[in-house]
């Protein structure tokens, strides 16, 4: 979403993703790392509203903690193309509330390769 602020990285406490956040990114929007089949786009426990592209020869990415959803089970997209905005859905912290309803907010992204979560820092610009 244009920011470059890593909270936390892959294998962090078990983290299996990073995270990007940054002041003002709520909201902003998310693209696809590259193009390819959402196959799925919805709210999945922890991860709050999320997107999972299947791109093909093994390789998907999972965009997570979502506030609003672009693109839906089954559409094909384009690399660069708008999926999502960021949002704070699901399992963040600092928790939203009422006095602050834009807390937590990030971009938890992940790179599985043949079914298994990998570091996804060496396929990022």
């Amino acid at each position: 979403p244009g920011y470059t602020y890593i909270t936390c990285y892959y294998g962090d406490g078990g983290h299996r993703g990073i995270d990007i956040a940054g002041g003002g990114i709520y909201g902003k929007p998310i693209v696809a790392a590259d193009g390819g089949k959402v196959i799925y786009s919805d709210w999945m426990d922890s991860y709050g509203y999320c997107v999972f592209i299947d791109h093909g020869n093994g390789v998907c990415t999972r965009y997570a903690h979502c506030s609003v959803m672009k693109v839906s089970k089954g559409q094909t997209v384009k690399q660069g193309q708008v999926i999502a905005l960021v949002g704070n859905t699901g399992n963040v912290s600092p928790a939203p509330t009422p006095a602050n309803p834009h807390a937590g907010a990030h971009l938890h992204f992940e790179v599985w390769i043949n079914g298994t979560r990998v570091n996804p820092a060496p396929y990022l610009p």
